[in-house]
């Protein structure tokens, strides 16, 4: 659903008859393939050559690293994430070749200590994340290699009063360091990525500013 919000292309590979036509009743407009992801074939008629990212979320560990190093090989600039049952299995999937690993155990009691501490706060995620009545989102947003504003920094960027957006945080490319609530003197270079905070439209501002 949040692929599908965010107008991105996608296809689902899905092994099981029952599970695929209950896809293709709930989102006919759903691209999916019946068959075993972790062979070369299917993954290669999913277009993995051209893909930018793979999610793989089998329900044994072995499986999602079969799929990572098959993907891996298939495709080396390839975006990937992989679910881990086993925290155990964590540093293999990397060592294979993922990006991101998630593991549904340690996420959920990350969130349920969560809930207890700081309730409206989880509250406040969840509705503006998963609400489509809700405009406000959390957007990530990359600084194109011929922007304008590269090597500009924020106070000259304008970027909250050119957009109306909030710039939450910002990610260097350089050596991935995070810099939270920039300062305004903080400055841009070319492919850092921008955490912004606001709606759709402000949104599609800053693309077209970061393209002027």
């Amino acid at each position: 659903r949040e692929l599908l919000q965010a107008k991105k292309p996608f296809v689902v590979i899905e092994q099981k008859p029952e599970i695929v036509n209950e896809l293709k009743e709930l989102f006919p407009e759903m691209l999916i393939i019946e068959g075993d992801a972790t062979k070369d074939e299917i993954l290669e008629e999913a277009n993995i050559a051209k893909a930018h990212g793979l999610i793989t979320t089998m329900p044994v560990d072995a499986d999602n690293l079969f799929i990572v190093v098959s993907a891996r090989s298939l495709n080396p600039n390839l975006i990937v994430i992989s679910r881990a049952v086993d925290p155990h299995t964590e540093s293999k999937l990397y060592k294979a070749g993922a990006n991101y690993v998630i593991v549904p155990n340690v996420v959920e009691g990350l969130r349920m200590a969560s809930v207890l501490l700081r309730p409206t706060l989880v509250s406040f995620l969840e509705i503006m994340m998963s609400n489509n009545d809700v405009a406000l989102r959390l957007e990530e947003v990359a600084l194109p290699d011929d922007s304008n504003l590269i090597e500009k920094t924020l106070n000259e960027a304008r970027i909250p009063q050119r957009t109306g957006l909030i710039v939450i945080a910002l990610k260097r490319a350089k050596d991935s360091q995070w810099i939270f609530n920039p300062v305004s003197s903080t400055i841009l270079h070319k492919n850092d990525r921008l955490i912004v905070l606001g709606d759709e439209e402000r949104i599609g501002k800053l693309h077209a500013l970061l393209k002027e």
